[in-house]
């Protein structure tokens, strides 16, 4: 993931897309997953917020480039 950023701003572009991430992904998840048993009525709710997640992780790195032969340093 390091690569997807040039190198002077990789730390800033990697600190916040984590902290977004876990900021909505993790903050979220009690009020989400609760919400989703209530509203389902089933206990494998939390699942689906799983698989909702993972899928939405596969999206995104069929869009990352490959970058493993090009010049990273500007």
């Amino acid at each position: 993931m390091a690569e997807l950023f040039p190198a002077r701003v990789r730390s800033v572009g990697l600190s916040l897309a984590y902290n977004v991430a876990v900021m909505i992904f993790g903050g979220f998840a009690q009020f989400i997953v609760t919400w989703l048993i209530k509203t389902t009525g089933s206990p494998m709710a939390p699942a689906y917020y799983v698989m909702f997640g993972v899928a939405l992780g596969l999206v995104a790195s069929f869009f990352m480039r490959e970058r493993a032969h090009e010049n990273l340093d500007h």
